[in-house]
C-alpha cells in the first residue's frame, strides 16, 4: 500500500459576517464574490414577525427582486440555521428584513433590532 499527497493545497476563504440591525434596506454585496452559505444566526428583538430574506445579487431592488431564501422569525426568538453542504450563490450575497414575505416590501421592523451572523466561504 502506497500513500500519495500533491504538494499544493486550495486554500479556502471563510468569513463571518454580522448585522446588528436587518431592516428593509438591502444589504447588497455582502461578500463581494459567489459564496456558499453555511449558517445563520437570527436573532428577533422586534415585537413583530420578521421575514429575513436573502438574495443572489448585487444589487436588489426591495419589493421587486425576488429573494432566493425568504426565513420567517418569530418576534422575540432566536434561529439558527446550519446547512452541511451550504448554499450556493453565483452572484453575491445580499440581504433585507421586512413584515412581509418573498417580494412584498411589507412595512419596516420596529420596537427592537433583527441580528444577522453568517457563516460563509468563498
Amino acid at each position: 500500500m502506497s500513500l500519495s499527497s500533491t504538494p499544493s493545497i486550495t486554500y479556502i476563504t471563510s468569513r463571518m459576517v454580522k448585522e446588528t440591525d436587518v431592516n428593509n434596506t438591502p444589504n447588497g454585496n455582502i461578500t463581494g464574490t459567489n459564496s456558499k452559505l453555511y449558517s445563520l444566526d437570527l436573532n428577533n428583538t422586534h415585537s413583530q414577525k420578521a421575514f429575513f430574506k436573502i438574495y443572489d445579487l448585487g444589487a436588489v431592488t426591495y419589493g421587486t427582486s425576488l429573494p432566493d431564501i425568504s426565513i420567517p422569525v418569530p418576534n422575540g426568538t432566536r434561529q439558527t440555521v446550519t446547512i452541511a453542504e451550504g448554499v450556493s450563490f453565483t452572484n453575491a450575497v445580499s440581504w433585507a428584513a421586512s413584515q412581509g414575505p418573498a417580494t412584498l416590501a411589507g412595512s419596516a421592523l420596529t420596537g427592537g433590532a433583527l441580528v444577522a451572523i453568517a457563516t460563509l466561504i468563498d
